[in-house]
């Protein structure tokens, strides 16, 4: 079972690792200078204010329910459920 919980400052070194993975065009450097802002009160949640962001989007699975749950304790709420669809087409026309 996951738990969620709201990050404190021993959580530094695990979360610079995971803005790193995703974001790879910021220095190790610029992420921890980032986190640390975070923790001092500059900046209220990570993405507030960086580059012109107002909001963002999440997306997980219809049947997975655990990281729905994630998703809303971390106050994100959910807006719509879809499937996707797809049809392999071959290109010779077989």
């Amino acid at each position: 079972m996951i738990q969620v919980r709201p990050v404190t400052s021993s959580d530094t070194d695990s979360w610079l690792r995971m803005r790193c993975d995703p974001w790879p065009e910021g220095s190790e450097s610029e992420h921890r200078t980032e986190i640390e802002r975070f923790f001092a009160g500059q900046v209220r949640e990570p993405l507030e204010g960086s580059q012109g962001c107002t909001e963002f989007a999440s997306d997980a699975l219809v049947d997975n329910h655990v990281s729905a749950a994630a998703h809303r304790a971390l106050g994100l709420q959910e807006t719509v459920q879809i499937r996707c669809f797809r049809k392999v087409i071959d290109p010779l026309g077989r």
